[in-house]
């Protein structure tokens, strides 16, 4: 099977697809369409027409691992792809590739002529993987492996233990490795439409560009962590309202000089103050008159708080029993440690 695409079509998802390390692809064809797979921890599909040079239309698939080096096929002149039982071979003017066929078997899902789609907001799940990476280093910090986002009861959760980020967002319930999160929710788009298929663990995402196939991980949903985190919340009760937007360029600088430090923040209302030493150094931010509370936080989670809210003109605090929640809008840190 001898076939011509067009490069600017090939391209494209070479280079959504293809990075530093190789990527394993699956591309199948009938001689009137070529349909492309990303084979990874997710599956990403697109088709796009070509045309058959040898007048063959026996369908065949292969998969092979694409390295950088596709990235350099020119956008203005046609690709030919020849398919033979162990070789494929990319050709485009004076590039020719030679890629060796895996024995990795094209991926089969349900037929999405089928499934009923619904909307998603994908700006604002942007936005959350956004604020997860934002947060990692907590974790980083505590020795834990990067938390994978809970979706449960319209929010979304992930704990890094001392501490939990959350928000608002209307979904499934389900559970979304971090990874897998971070590699695909930034090639959403305003058209985005989804349908879980719990049978099958996974969401389908259709895009103008893509069609994606996302594993849940649904055995990682902690009920007791969602269920905890929700009654602290409903239980704390608000002590003040504060701004971080003053101080969010000293806390960070504060958390890069003070590594893995326990500092004291405290709060009254429209004040903060930071309090962070070591045998030889102490350093002071802000003031507070007639101290509401008093919250142990570590250099990563001051670093958070910064990049959180740093922008944010009010932030609601509330306190209840050893936790402090930092509230704005429907964004929230919720912090469990020792409290004064």
């Amino acid at each position: 099977m001898k076939i011509q695409v067009d490069s600017r079509s090939l391209k494209g998802f070479l280079s959504d697809f293809v990075g530093n390390t190789n990527a394993l692809l699956n591309f199948k064809t009938d001689g009137s369409k070529l349909h492309m797979q990303y084979l990874g921890d997710y599956t990403a599909e697109k088709s796009l027409d070509c045309k058959s040079l040898d007048g063959d239309v026996v369908e065949v698939n292969a998969s092979f691992n694409a390295s950088k080096v596709l990235n350099v096929i020119d956008d203005n002149e046609p690709v030919t792809i020849f398919f033979s039982p162990d070789i494929i071979y990319l050709e485009q003017g004076n590039f020719h590739s030679m890629l060796e066929i895996e024995y990795e078997a094209r991926r089969s899902f349900a037929n999405t002529a089928e499934l009923e789609l619904k909307d998603i907001h994908a700006g604002m799940l942007k936005f959350l993987v956004h604020q997860t990476v934002t947060c990692l280093p907590m974790a980083k910090e505590v020795s834990i492996a990067n938390p994978d986002p809970i979706f449960s009861k319209g929010k979304y959760y992930v704990d890094f233990n001392q501490s939990i980020y959350l928000n608002v967002f209307d979904f499934v319930e389900c559970c979304i490795s971090i990874d897998v999160l971070r590699a695909f929710a930034f090639k959403l788009d305003d058209s985005t439409k989804y349908c879980y298929i719990p049978e099958l663990s996974v969401i389908y995402f259709k895009t103008d560009r893509y069609e994606f196939w996302i594993p849940t991980m649904n055995y990682n949903i902690d009920a007791n962590v969602v269920n905890t985190c929700d009654k602290k919340i409903a239980e704390s009760k608000v002590i003040a309202n504060v701004c971080f937007r003053e101080y969010a360029k000293q806390f960070k600088s504060v958390s890069t000089a003070f590594p893995k430090q326990t500092m004291q923040l405290g709060f009254s209302n429209n004040d903060i103050q930071l309090k962070a030493s070591t045998t030889n150094t102490q350093v002071t931010i802000g003031e507070t008159n007639d101290v509401m509370a008093v919250v142990n936080v570590t250099s990563a989670q001051l670093s958070v708080i910064a990049s959180l809210f740093g922008e944010d003109e009010n932030v609601v605090v509330r306190r209840g029993g050893n936790c402090i929640c930092l509230i704005a809008m429907e964004k929230i840190m919720l912090i469990a440690e020792t409290l004064y």
